[in-house]
């Protein structure tokens, strides 16, 4: 896999696809375009630190081991899982903590992990991506720390006739400068943030923390 540092010029870029996030799906969607042997244009706002995840709580349901197990197998990547990724993996799994008196019951008995080990999982993962030690992966990849100021399909809003195309405007991250780039598909993958229930539903437990 060819991986280029990110750009600070702008003069114009050209990928078959952009991926704009850096959380699971935005990873899954880059990995699957390697395989594929796509060029890849990847912006991510977090500098690749895997995406929304640190702004959620350690909440059993969604930092289960046994979910994130599948990604070891090839339906979350085409060659499954870098090496330094599948390690954060294993460590997952040695360190669970058993689910205990839940209804249904946990049906695989793995356990669940904080999200800071997810975190960490997913930042592993991206940086094979980044640094080109992800076998297999043989597609072009583009990364970009910054955000999209526009995406919009070619011939709207005055833009050109490029048939099928998109545009996007890029703003580089720690600078005044942009990016233009035209790709013939867009991934957005930017993900949510969490959503508190109404006030009157809110458990002591879940309430927002204080500012540090």
């Amino acid at each position: 896999m060819r991986c280029g540092a990110t750009r600070a010029a702008s003069s114009g870029l050209h990928a078959d696809c952009l991926v704009v996030g850096a959380g699971p799906a935005g990873i899954s969607a880059v990995g699957w375009l390697l395989a594929a042997k796509r060029s890849v244009v990847w912006v991510d706002g977090g500098n690749f630190e895997g995406g929304k995840l640190a702004a959620y709580r350690d909440v059993p349901a969604n930092t289960k081991v046994d979910v994130l197990a599948q990604m070891g197998g090839h339906d979350f990547l085409p060659f499954g899982l870098p090496e330094q990724a599948m390690a954060k993996l294993r460590h997952m799994h040695e360190t669970a903590t058993p689910l205990q008196g839940i209804t249904p019951p946990d049906p695989a008995n793995v356990g669940w992990t904080g999200l800071d080990q997810c975190h960490d999982f997913y930042r592993e993962l991206a940086r094979a991506f980044l640094d080109g030690s992800a076998r297999g992966y043989n597609g072009s990849l583009q990364a970009i720390a910054g955000r999209c100021l526009e995406i919009r399909k070619a011939g709207e809003a005055g833009g050109d006739q490029a048939g099928g195309q998109w545009r996007a405007r890029i703003h580089i991250a720690g600078g005044s400068s942009e990016e233009l780039l035209s790709a013939s598909s867009v991934v957005l993958a930017t993900g949510a943030p969490p959503i508190n229930p109404p006030v009157g539903m809110l458990p002591s437990a879940w309430a927002a923390p204080s500012a540090r």
